[in-house]
């Protein structure tokens, strides 16, 4: 069997020029970092050999300058259609007010480069007591994680304690289209999973005119034609998350508590636990459907990814789970 060889060079400065994402033979995606810059946490993601041949080793990436990589290079061998992780330690880093990090890499290939570029964030959560109550005084210690679709701009903050997972959805949009307002609805849909396994715990929030509600989508017993249905929302209304919707200068706020009492047993609440976390935000009226997933670089379009339910904007999903971890504190 043929062998294709790249050459595998990390570089820890910023190219100012844009890169467009690669096609074939390969792809790459970053994933996102488990602790701020200064915490020197491992710049990691995964390269994906797209041929029917194996193909051993490089790429040249580029981070931002207050950045220091421990490895200047490594070699990776890919066999058939395998996909291989990468990790890189930071020796050195600053962390921005931005949460978002301008990485680069250019894969060769016999000759030929391919291009990718990705804005990876910190997604982590730190221990504090939240209480939902729409005036987000609680929030001022998170790591809020931010990223734009057509129809505009979504940042997401989050926090953990014993008790609760709590989740304050900042949605930049024209218009809050409340349940009962039109047959299609604005709404949050968010997914909390074990880092392994295929269970998940997947939850609605939605803006109603006498507040907010939430339901219940998907438990690790719902089957995956269940998933696939257009459901009704009517009889999935859940009291595990108590959500308040409010409105503010083209804001629209979903802040969330998740109990931890159903899904403790896959997810617990403890410090340096990871686990998955997915979310999409809904656009009624620009007709839009935010996915993180694709901010992220996912590879896989997944239709079931999140569950179908009538009123929702249809859209093509990709696996939108990433890893997220609780810490003590934001630093």
């Amino acid at each position: 069997m043929k062998k294709i060889t790249l050459a595998f060079i990390l570089l820890a400065t910023l190219t100012t020029s844009a890169l467009a994402e690669g096609p074939d033979p390969v792809k790459l995606r970053f994933s996102s970092l488990g602790v701020l810059p200064v915490s020197l946490p491992f710049l990691t993601g995964e390269v994906q050999n797209c041929t029917d041949q194996a193909i051993t080793a490089t790429v040249e990436l580029a981070a931002p300058e207050t950045w220091k990589l421990h490895k200047n290079s490594l070699t990776l061998t890919l066999e058939p259609k395998a996909r291989v992780p990468f990790a890189v330690k930071l020796e050195s880093g600053r962390n921005a007010s931005a949460n978002a990090y301008p990485v680069t890499a250019k894969v060769t290939v016999s000759g030929k480069s391919y291009s990718f570029a990705q804005q990876v964030p910190v997604t982590s959560a730190p221990y504090y007591k939240v209480t939902a109550d729409g005036k987000f005084d609680d929030w001022k210690e998170s790591i809020p994680v931010s990223f734009t679709a057509k129809s505009g701009k979504t940042t997401l903050s989050t926090h953990w304690n014993r008790r609760t997972f709590s989740l304050l959805f900042a949605v930049e949009e024209e218009k809050l289209v409340r349940q009962g307002e039109a047959e299609a609805i604005d709404a949050v849909q968010f997914a909390i999973a074990p880092v392994e396994g295929k269970e998940r715990f997947e939850y609605l929030v939605v803006a109603t005119k006498e507040g907010a509600q939430a339901y219940q989508l998907v438990d690790p017993d719902t089957t995956p034609e269940t998933i696939a249905q257009k459901r009704a929302l009517k009889g999935l209304e859940t009291d595990a998350v108590d959500v308040v919707v409010t409105r503010k200068e083209g804001v629209t706020y979903y802040e969330c508590n998740v109990s931890f009492s159903k899904i403790r047993d896959y997810v617990r609440p403890t410090e340096g636990r990871e686990f998955r976390l997915g979310y999409i935000v809904h656009d009624a009226d620009k007709k839009d459907v935010r996915q993180w997933s694709v901010f992220m670089k996912k590879f896989d379009k997944k239709p079931n990814t999140f569950a179908h339910w009538l009123g929702e904007t249809s859209a093509t999903l990709y696996d939108g789970r990433t890893k997220w971890g609780m810490c003590s504190s934001r630093f």
